[in-house]
């Protein structure tokens, strides 16, 4: 038995900011948002009464869309269909010239980071990517002022609504939380070339389903073989696991057992 303990060192964990943004356009492609300034999640989510014999005898989960409220300093100009302005490029051929209040918006994805820190690391303990599916943004007031001795940039908002995505096993979601403190490490780096892409890969938003099933198995195993007749497997803990000092197992839907000396391993 052990006696609870408030205040300890490195327990106080916080959570503060908002950077690296990214807006997916509708064919999943990806575009750095600079001048993403905050994204306020709502929970839409709430609960109906349930009463037996005229007495209420518990709560009923009810679920909700996935909403928001989007603040900016800027946005890509990319952005600019998905928020109901359209350019008069392709119909008049007129560069330059902006005509709002468009129907026909398409929905767009979105990824950010929050960091995590508590009172030993600040900052540094870790951070959340936050991954948006679904979106469709509506524009909210916009208030213009005249300039004085200090330049304050106006704040673009929007309120954002979503469509879920449907996952086997999961109820339809459109919000997926990526967490570094318990994600390996091999598994985020793969999730971070994914949504902010690399030297050889595009930045890109493939659909819940697609990004949830690479993050699962196979894909994250590398297999080296060190030409001398023996080989060695790196993959997260989960997958690859040491049974003593020079055993390893692999339990991935990438290995096929041939017999019992023999096996057949699919690897990056």
């Amino acid at each position: 038995m052990a006696q609870l303990t408030w205040d300890e060192s490195g327990e106080k964990i916080f959570e503060a900011g908002l950077d690296r943004g990214v807006l997916y356009l509708n064919d999943g492609t990806g575009l750095a948002w600079n001048g993403l300034k905050a994204f306020n999640e709502i929970d839409l989510q709430g609960f109906e009464p349930y009463v037996y014999d005229g007495l209420k005898t518990g709560n009923l989960p009810v679920s909700g869309d996935f909403a928001g409220k989007l603040t900016a300093f800027t946005y890509p100009d990319e952005f600019l269909p998905y928020i109901g302005i359209s350019s008069a490029v392709k119909a008049l051929n007129i560069t330059g010239l902006y005509i709002p209040n468009q129907l026909g918006r398409r929905s767009f994805g979105l990824s950010y980071r929050t960091l995590i820190g508590d009172d030993v690391k600040s900052t540094d303990l870790g951070y959340k990517i936050h991954i948006l599916y679904n979106l469709v943004a509506s524009a909210d007031g916009i208030d213009y002022e005249t300039l004085d001795d200090n330049v304050d940039p106006v704040d673009f908002k929007w309120t954002v609504t979503s469509t879920p995505e449907i996952v086997a096993g999961y109820h339809p979601t459109a919000h997926v939380i990526a967490d570094s403190r318990y994600l390996s490490e091999i598994r985020m780096a793969h999730l971070e070339e994914i949504l902010y892409g690399s030297e050889t890969s595009s930045p890109r938003l493939p659909d819940l389903a697609s990004l949830l099933d690479s993050l699962d198995n196979t894909y994250l195993i590398t297999i080296t073989d060190h030409g001398n007749g023996t080989w060695s497997a790196e993959g997260p803990d989960d997958l690859v696991t040491m049974t003593d000092e020079t055993t390893f197992s692999i339990d991935s839907s990438g290995v096929t057992i041939i017999d019992p000396d023999t096996y057949d391993i699919t690897s990056a």
